[in-house]
């Protein structure tokens, strides 16, 4: 799909470079916040100082779909050239780099990048079964499914379908799902006694702070008062 002035993918916050902290390799992702850790971006590639994105990591795992052109992805122990229409998956903390290889005009990403913790509370039959165990293994550094190779035309409709949730009008996905992460702290303040704090990390909703000030505006009360008048 061609990126042309207008279409849905030009609104995307677009990346042309990254930034890493002083003295490492750490990418700086400011508008990765605390109480919402997720971001999706259009990285045009093309546009990069030598057409490259140099080594660095990120505690986000990173998934990507190739928008237009050919792009080399590299881990310290894998490098693959993919072509327009692959999409794949960066494991978090990994080191990679990225380079637009064949000389085009327009080489274009899109890219989801969000922390383990957003998919499933620490600690939960999803985060043990599914999340800790790919983030965990050091050995999966970089899954990729090309043009023609298995189910990919399945798993690339649905990473596109992800952005256009994404980019939809509003702020409704971004309220569905803290009203899903709402109910899941209304879950365990009830039938737990992990501290209010934790809760909120394992709900995604954020420091004390902040989990307290949403979940008071979504159920009207402070989630020591949910608490207690549940437990009593």
């Amino acid at each position: 799909m061609p990126l042309v002035q207008g279409c849905l993918w030009a609104q995307m916050r677009s990346f042309d470079h990254i930034e890493t902290r002083p003295g490492g390799r750490e990418e700086v992702l400011d508008d990765i916040s605390e109480d919402f850790p997720y971001l999706s971006v259009l990285s045009q590639h093309d546009r990069y100082h030598e057409r490259t994105a140099p080594w660095h990591w990120h505690q986000e795992l990173e998934l990507f779909y190739v928008l237009e052109g050919t792009v080399d992805y590299a881990t310290p122990h894998e490098r693959l050239t993919l072509p327009e229409g692959s999409v794949g998956m960066v494991n978090a903390n990994v080191l990679h780099m990225t380079h637009a290889t064949d000389g085009a005009p327009d080489v274009n990403l899109l890219i989801h990048l969000f922390r383990p913790q957003f998919l499933a509370e620490r600690g939960s039959r999803v985060w043990r079964r599914c999340v800790e165990p790919l983030v965990s293994a050091t050995s999966i550094e970089l899954l990729v499914v090309t043009p023609g190779e298995g189910d990919c035309a399945g798993v690339r409709d649905r990473m596109y379908r992800a952005f256009e949730t994404a980019m939809g009008e509003g702020d409704g996905w971004e309220l569905r799902l803290r009203d899903y992460r709402i109910q899941q702290a209304c879950r365990m303040l009830a039938h737990t006694t992990r501290p209010i704090a934790a809760v909120g990390e394992m709900s995604g909703l954020g420091t004390a702070s902040h989990f307290g000030q949403v979940f008071r505006a979504a159920m009207g009360c402070t989630p020591r008062e949910y608490r207690s008048r549940w437990q009593d």
